[in-house]
Formats: C-alpha cells, structure tokens, sequence
C-alpha cells in the first residue's frame, strides 16, 4: 500500500500519533504558529479524546492560565531576544519544542 508517498508492506508496523492531529494544515489555518488569539475552528486532541480523554485536563488548564498570566503580569515586556525564525526547534521526534527559547524583558 502507497500512504501519501511511502510504501507501507504487509507485516510493517505503523505508528499513528494523535499529537500530529492538531497540525493538520486542512483543519486549521497556520497549525504551526502557537498563536494565543486563534479561534478555536475544531476540537483539538491535546487532551485526547472521548474514552480516552485526560481526567486532569481540567487542572491542566487552570494550572496553564494561571502560570502564563502570572508570568505575563511580572514581565509585561516579555518577548524573544532573537527573531522568531532563529529559534531552533526539535525536529527528530513528534513532540514539539524549542531547543532554546532566548528571551528579554
């Protein structure tokens, strides 16, 4: 079987991930830009979903807001140090992160 350009054999074991599932560039506009005002235009997987849902999401949210408000009330002219596109990202696994994050304030 030919999957979007790879050959997939019988017998080949096939890895699908739900973290790729909120980069899906036919679902939302710019899914690699982590932008805060974005409208929620579908339901993303962060947590999961249906039976599989996180039971701590709820905690996880408040714990969220609660540290990126704290840290944006202490250092109101928090911003990168360098341009955007220097930052270097992780690009040899499916999590996302940025290598170093160099900020000023």
């Amino acid at each position: 079987m030919l999957l979007d350009g790879a050959l997939i054999k019988a017998g080949d074991t096939v890895h699908v991930s739900y973290l790729t599932a909120n980069r899906d560039g036919l679902v939302y506009q710019r899914p690699d830009e982590l932008d805060f005002d974005r409208e929620q235009s579908a339901t993303h997987m962060t947590f999961g979903y249906g039976s599989h849902h996180c039971l701590g999401s709820h905690l996880a949210r408040m714990v969220l807001q609660v540290a990126i408000g704290t840290l944006i009330s202490r250092f109101p002219r928090l911003r990168l140090a360098v341009p955007a596109e220097e930052v270097r990202w992780n690009t040899v696994s499916i999590w996302r992160y940025p290598l170093a994050l160099p900020v000023a304030w």
